[in-house]
């Protein structure tokens, strides 16, 4: 019989010393901050060490506690690891992606059919998220992220250069359509993206200093920018790629010429070591082929 800890215990210190957080524990294993508190005091019990330093609501791992996290994350991983490849040998490949929702309304989901239309056979998965969401776990195969990459933590691929542009409707501007410049901007309603790249005051210094550049609408996407401009409700700072379709049609226009380049700022990534997988390289060499000339 193996002498082992409650495998529940050992999955909620594993956890809350990842992350470094109990609260972020008890996120990702969908169970109260007193629960992970509960299991991993229990499993210090049942090793009779100490794996947290406690100071009030802070915690912290003592040395064995790393050592110990090191050596569970290591062996969790590996059986996630195993258990994928032993569920794969009996179902459809499967793709898991994950980007973030403006990336994938304005610009991945209408490309993706041609995609399934070569690979009938894959099931894709896509999970919409802003964070860093762990690559190889979760299902999450790879990412489209936006950025300044490469990133040390994974493989990385650039897709894509992009810049920022003003943007809006022309019913807005109907009455002063002539002459626009970046001076004149300033008279209407700013729409404010969260992104920190696209934050007005990078077009327009002047606005460091002026109480308007912290006025207007706050939106928690480019993708709310984008609706709320094509609305009329104001000037939006966007990626010129995620305002594709809605420049192509007339819904938006720029107002001034004037840009900021990004560079390479869409990046496919993948678990390192991982990007060779035969249905991890089959996205990435259809994705290249999608963004071969916007490089």
């Amino acid at each position: 019989m193996r002498n082992l800890p409650p495998l529940n215990s050992l999955k909620a210190f594993e956890a809350a010393a990842r992350l470094e957080s109990m609260n972020k524990a008890a996120d990702e294993l969908c169970v109260t901050h007193g629960a992970i508190s509960r299991q991993v005091s229990q499993l210090e019990s049942w090793l009779d060490v100490r794996l947290f330093e406690r100071a009030g609501r802070q915690v912290r791992l003592t040395p064995v506690g790393k050592t110990y996290q090191q050596a569970l994350t290591s062996s969790l991983d590996w059986i996630e690891r195993e258990t994928e490849r032993v569920l794969n040998a009996y179902r459809a490949p499967a793709l898991g992606i994950v980007t973030t929702h403006t990336f994938a309304n304005r610009w991945l989901m209408k490309r993706l059919p041609d995609f399934q239309q070569r690979h009938p056979d894959v099931d894709i998965r896509i999970t919409l998220d802003q964070s860093r969401t762990r690559l190889g776990h979760d299902g999450i195969d790879v990412g489209i992220r936006m950025g300044r990459g490469p990133w040390p933590e994974c493989d990385c691929l650039p897709l894509m250069n992009d810049r920022l542009i003003v943007v809006c409707s022309p019913a807005l501007i109907e009455p002063h359509s002539s002459g626009m410049t970046l001076d004149a901007i300033q008279d209407f309603p700013l729409l404010h993206d969260q992104d920190p790249d696209a934050q007005w005051s990078r077009m327009i210094p002047a606005l460091r200093a002026n109480a308007k550049n912290g006025s207007g609408t706050r939106l928690a996407s480019t993708d709310l920018v984008l609706t709320h401009a094509v609305q009329g409700q104001g000037m939006a700072l966007v990626s010129e790629r995620m305002a594709e379709t809605e420049l192509a049609t007339g819904q938006l226009i720029q107002p001034v010429s004037e840009s900021i380049e990004l560079g390479q700022y869409h990046w496919l990534v993948a678990p390192l070591g991982q990007i060779d997988q035969p249905i991890i390289s089959d996205f990435t060499h259809w994705l290249r082929k999608q963004t071969a000339e916007l490089r």
